[in-house]
């Protein structure tokens, strides 16, 4: 009798768990439980290609020049091109993080300026949605680092400007999936970007606007 009464209650037990469990099987998972990406995923190589204008002011890096204001040069508008590589990884599908190189060069008809950048790099989609929406593919970023510079005039015979210290970038993107290719799929679209290489006597500012193009290797 007693085995016949457990029986009961197990089965009892049974019924009740079960339609719990089909509805917990049956219900999909929300987009936000859904981890897998859908837009970014692996590594993400590539850079942007600009153009734009820069400016540079300051003394040479000696301590016997600096303060000196025989020894102070500033260049006024300059005009050139900026080059930015990155080798990073896509986080998920609103978040990349990883290196960058930054190579800038300006001139006008007395003065030349240079600046290299390098550190890490980090891009951001703040309206990335799991709906379809373009704003998804517009991003920000900002990068830091360490930096030389150096102000050098062609004409006049100004004395040259130089940093090693400081280097920061920010700016904004938009991309657009191309094609896709060796596993992954390329992506490209606008870039603007302002850096600026700087230390306590010298500094140098740059804006430039281009291309940034990517391959991102997960998907």
């Amino acid at each position: 009798m007693r085995r016949t009464s457990a029986l009961a209650v197990a089965l009892a037990a049974a019924v009740v768990a079960a339609p719990s469990a089909a509805r917990a099987e049956d219900e999909p998972e929300s987009d936000w439980q859904n981890k897998k990406s859908r837009l970014r995923d692996g590594v993400v190589l590539g850079g942007s290609l600009q153009g734009g204008f820069a400016g540079a002011s300051g003394y040479p890096n000696d301590p016997k020049a600096i303060g000196n204001r025989d020894y102070y040069s500033s260049s006024g508008l300059l005009y050139g091109y900026s080059i930015t590589p990155t080798v990073m990884g896509a986080l998920t599908d609103y978040l990349n993080f990883g290196f960058m190189l930054n190579f800038a060069n300006h001139a006008s008809s007395n003065w030349e300026s240079f600046a290299v950048g390098v550190g890490v790099r980090l891009e951001v989609f703040p309206l990335y949605t799991r709906m379809v929406s373009k704003a998804k593919n517009f991003g920000l970023f900002a990068q830091g680092g360490v930096g030389v510079s150096k102000l050098h005039a062609t004409a006049g015979g100004y004395p040259d400007a130089d940093a090693a210290q400081s280097y920061l970038g920010a700016g904004a993107f938009y991309e657009w999936h191309l094609f896709k290719i060796l596993g992954g799929h390329v992506a490209a679209g606008p870039t603007a970007q302002f850096d600026t290489v700087f230390s306590r006597d010298y500094e140098r500012h740059g804006l430039n606007v281009g291309l940034r193009s990517v391959w991102y290797g997960g998907m």
